[in-house]
């Protein structure tokens, strides 16, 4: 396997560069294989790859993201991988995608980003009609976590049908669970901003929702 010197190797480096910023994907890919030679880390090989053939508009990048993501959490180094998929997520509405990244944030115990990217997949699952792998999902991910987790699963679930399928069949018994769940843990000030939230969107949902608290507080 030929190497390249150090003086060559900034050089290729250089014309990679060159050649992407210059629209030459063959060329530019040519030289990528042969940098490769000297790096011995293929996730960050698969990323660059990624990077290049995205450059170009090249549908084969989100492979190419995806291995490097996967190669990234066999080494443990999560935040590496978290990068990418938001990189990937920031360009494409891929659900695969932001399944990953609610797996990860989960796995390193960030709930915070988690809820956000469940937020990001609720919304364009229901928005591109796959409801059922939203559905799917929400139950999934509701069985493992905490319950404040779980009202805010539900409560971006019933966010998503409301901006898209709001005659979903699913959708009022979403709004009870999301408040019965608040109640558990007597998350008052969530309860509120939800319910506030819920007006401003849908006011006969609202007052649907509203009679049910009402309800289950007496």
């Amino acid at each position: 396997m030929k190497l390249l010197s150090s003086g060559s190797h900034n050089i290729a480096w250089f014309k990679l560069a060159e050649f992407v910023t210059r629209g030459e994907k063959e060329r530019a890919l040519n030289v990528y294989k042969l940098l490769m030679h000297s790096v011995a880390d293929q996730a960050f090989a698969h990323q660059l790859e990624g990077d290049i053939l995205a450059a170009f508009d090249d549908a084969a990048a989100l492979d190419r993201y995806h291995n490097a993501a996967n190669l990234y959490k066999k080494q443990k180094n999560y935040k590496k991988a978290i990068a990418v998929y938001e990189h990937v997520a920031s360009t494409k509405q891929d659900l695969n995608t932001f399944q990953a990244l609610i797996d990860i944030y989960d796995h390193v115990q960030d709930y915070t980003n988690m809820i956000h990217s469940f937020a990001r997949f609720a919304y364009i699952a229901v928005k591109n009609k796959h409801i059922s792998v939203l559905i799917d999902r929400l139950h999934a991910y509701s069985a493992i976590s905490s319950i404040n987790v779980q009202a805010d699963l539900y409560s971006y679930t019933c966010f998503a049908l409301l901006a898209y399928d709001r005659s979903n069949s699913f959708l009022e018994l979403y709004l009870e669970q999301t408040v019965d769940l608040y109640l558990q843990v007597d998350n008052l000030h969530a309860l509120d901003k939800f319910m506030a939230k819920l007006k401003v969107l849908d006011e006969d949902y609202h007052s649907k929702t509203q009679n049910f608290l009402c309800k289950v507080k007496n």
